[in-house]
């Protein structure tokens, strides 16, 4: 678990977690250390070609704790991320989350939207520096990407 603050005193977390039981102890733990008046955010997708059935699990777990879910591709490798998506958010509030296409962009309109004292978590990357995408390895990395928000 790695931990950044942006210049605007926004706090962005980000693990590797990738179970249901990760996710619990991790945003659990989490909601307990942030203040009540500030909202904790979840930016995360699931891998393609991976256990589908923790998928939705996953998505309920981040809808319990989270002000706002940001559903964006992790690998999706040779998967259908439009199906992954609809695997994650079934049964999710609507208003709860937001969908992406594309990673970056999911994270940039995340931490954007966020507010001074509020908290993101950013699940599954970690420290990989690509996604696996139709078999391809296109370089990509959200620590980069939050590193130009510091």
């Amino acid at each position: 678990m790695e931990i950044f603050k942006t210049r605007n005193e926004k706090s962005i977390v980000v693990d590797y977690a990738h179970t249901p039981d990760s996710y619990f102890k991790v945003l659990s733990t989490l909601k307990k250390l942030l203040n009540n008046q500030y909202k904790m955010h979840v930016l995360f997708g699931c891998g393609g070609n991976r256990d589908r059935s923790k998928r939705n699990e996953m998505g309920k777990i981040a809808a319990k704790f989270a002000h706002k879910i940001w559903i964006t591709p992790d690998n999706p490798r040779h998967e259908n991320i439009e199906q992954i998506n609809s695997e994650i958010t079934k049964g999710i509030d609507r208003n709860k989350f937001e969908v992406f296409k594309n990673r970056k962009n999911g994270l940039e309109t995340a931490i954007k939207k966020m507010n001074s004292g509020d908290m993101l978590v950013v699940f599954g990357k970690g420290r990989e520096n690509f996604q696996d995408i139709n078999g391809v390895k296109i370089k990509y990395s959200d620590i980069k990407i939050i590193e130009s928000h510091l």
